[in-house]
Order: C-alpha cells, then structure tokens, then sequence
C-alpha cells in the first residue's frame, strides 16, 4: 500500500483549508453550494455533500 510523505499531507491540508475558506465566504449554504455547481459542474447532491464534508468540524482526540 502506498503511503502519503509528510509534505503530500502538508499540500492536501492545505487545499482543503482553502476550500473551507472560500466556502466560509458565502452567505449561505446554498450559495455556496450553487457556487460548487457551477465550478465542477458536479450534481447538486454531491455538491452538498462535499460542502457537509469541508464545513463539518473536526473532532479532537
């Protein structure tokens, strides 16, 4: 099995800092989520199943 090195888990922690920001900019959920819409051009559902994703907080311990 491949592993991940610590500065491949460093980028995509990065990127999904980022989408969580940009999507912290909206009003809304479903703006944000029409936003990842229009971008991916991905299904509504999935759109707000990634939103639910990068929103969700993260637990500790």
């Amino acid at each position: 099995m491949d592993t991940m090195n610590n500065t491949e888990l460093e980028k995509y922690l990065k990127i999904i800092s980022d989408v969580k920001d940009l999507l912290q900019n909206f009003a809304n959920k479903d703006d944000a989520v029409d936003y990842l819409v229009k971008e991916t051009g991905l299904p509504l559902e999935e759109c707000k199943a990634a939103y639910d994703f990068y929103m969700k907080p993260l637990k500790k311990g």
